[in-house]
C-alpha cells in the first residue's frame, strides 16, 4: 500500500516513478514464486463437491480480466450455456485455471488474444466428460520441450519457477482428470483439460 502510495505521490517524476513501478513488479513476482513453493509443497487432498466447472472458469477469467486489459490481451469466451455437474475442489480447480491462463498471458507480453472454451463431450471410451480449453496465439513451446513442460520446476521463461503447470497436473490427477499440450513455435500453445462428470 505504501508502495501504490508513493507511485501516485512521484507522477510528475517519471525516473523515480519507474524505480518504484519496477520495486513493485518484482516483490509482486517474488509473491508469487513463494506462493508456488507453498502450493508445490503443501497440495492438500481434494474437498470434494458438486460444482459448476463453467462458473469457476467464467469466475477466474473475471479474477484476471483487469490484469489481460493491461496487456492488452483480449479474452473470448465460449462456454456453452448448458454445462453437467461435476465433482470437485473449487478453490484447487480455480488454481488450475489461474495457473494455465497466467502462463497463457506471459506468452504475450506486447498483447493479443486468448481463447477459454468450455463444453461437454464424449470421452474415448465414449464416456461423457466435460472439456476446458485455454489457447493463445503467444510464442508457443518448442517441439522439443513439450513433455517436459509439466515436470517440476521446468520452465521456458527467464523469471518463471517451473511448477504452475506442475501443480495444476497434480491436482487434475487427484481429480481422476487430465491435462494435454499443444504447440507450434510462433503460433501459440493450447492446454486442453478435461474432467468426468458426475
Amino acid at each position: 500500500m505504501r508502495l501504490y502510495t508513493l507511485s501516485e505521490e512521484l507522477k510528475n517524476r517519471p525516473s523515480a516513478k519507474d524505480d518504484v513501478d519496477i520495486i513493485q513488479e518484482e516483490i509482486s513476482r517474488m509473491e508469487r514464486t513463494v506462493q508456488n513453493f507453498l502450493d508445490f509443497s503443501r497440495l492438500p487432498e481434494p474437498t470434494l463437491q458438486k460444482c459448476d466447472i463453467a462458473r469457476i472458469l467464467e469466475g477466474t477469467i473475471n479474477l484476471v480480466s483487469v490484469k489481460a486489459q493491461s496487456q492488452g490481451i483480449t479474452i473470448r469466451k465460449n462456454i456453452d450455456a448448458v454445462f453437467p455437474e461435476t465433482v470437485a475442489d473449487k478453490e484447487q480447480m480455480r488454481q488450475v485455471f489461474l495457473n494455465v491462463i497466467l502462463n497463457a498471458m506471459e506468452s504475450m507480453p506486447d498483447g493479443g488474444a486468448l481463447e477459454a472454451g468450455a463444453r461437454c463431450i464424449e470421452d474415448k471410451k465414449g464416456v461423457s466428460a466435460i472439456e476446458i480449453k485455454i489457447k493463445d496465439f503467444g510464442c508457443g513451446i518448442p517441439f522439443e520441450m513439450i513433455k517436459k513442460v509439466s515436470e517440476p520446476f521446468f520452465t521456458t521463461k527467464t523469471e518463471g519457477t517451473g511448477l504452475g503447470l506442475f501443480i495444476a497436473s497434480r491436482i487434475l490427477e487427484r481429480h481422476k482428470g487430465s491435462i494435454v499440450i499443444s504447440s507450434k513455435q510462433g503460433k501459440g500453445t493450447t492446454v486442453s483439460i478435461e474432467l468426468p462428470v458426475v
